[in-house]
């Protein structure tokens, strides 16, 4: 898979997503939904809220396509960041 091809994959066919509630209290944790469809040049993906590490997966958390985790208590801004790794960068 070409990286032009990993690239109209997550932008036009929403390969890789990860969900969250859209309300939730200071202070609490909630399920994060990460999803990858078409998972088998996955080498490696990482979750993280804010600059922590929440966990690393390999395609075998994803053969259902989706692996849900929780979160660690949510601070007032927080952020989660998805980072899939393919083979072949």
């Amino acid at each position: 898979m070409s990286f032009q091809e990993v690239m109209d994959a997550i932008f036009y066919g929403n390969v890789i997503d990860v969900k969250v509630q859209e309300t939730v209290s200071i202070g609490s944790t909630i399920p994060i939904m990460m999803t990858i469809r078409g998972n088998a040049l996955i080498t490696k993906a990482s979750l993280y809220q804010g600059d922590v590490l929440i966990g690393e997966y390999e395609r075998e958390h994803f053969l259902d396509w989706h692996y849900t985790v929780d979160s660690n208590p949510i601070l007032k801004n927080t952020v989660f960041t998805f980072i899939v790794e393919y083979i072949n960068g």
